[in-house]
């Protein structure tokens, strides 16, 4: 029991790191291929229970890598979108 409750001490984080919305298809594509196995991310049925079923913590440090990435890419994507538009609204047509 000792062992599960510290299994899912490391596990959430990942869990709610995936759950961002930073991250998008092609990380969970990224973690697909990285663990070699179908993650039904995209189905309406897709549960919590059968991302528990994938090896999370035999990837942690991937996963931590891919979802730090997705974070900085929003913002990246955030900062040229307030730039375009910035420069946008000081155009005169």
């Amino acid at each position: 029991m000792k062992q599960e409750i510290e299994d899912m001490t490391e596990i959430l984080p990942l869990v709610v790191a995936m759950a961002k919305p930073s991250i998008r298809n092609r990380h969970w594509d990224e973690v697909v291929e990285l663990m070699k196995m179908e993650i039904p991310y995209e189905s309406e049925s897709f549960t919590l229970q059968q991302f528990f079923k994938c090896p999370l913590l035999k990837f942690r440090e991937e996963i931590e890598e891919i979802t730090e990435s997705a974070d900085k890419q929003l913002k990246l994507e955030k900062s040229l979108r307030d730039d375009i538009i910035a420069a946008w609204e000081e155009q005169e047509l």
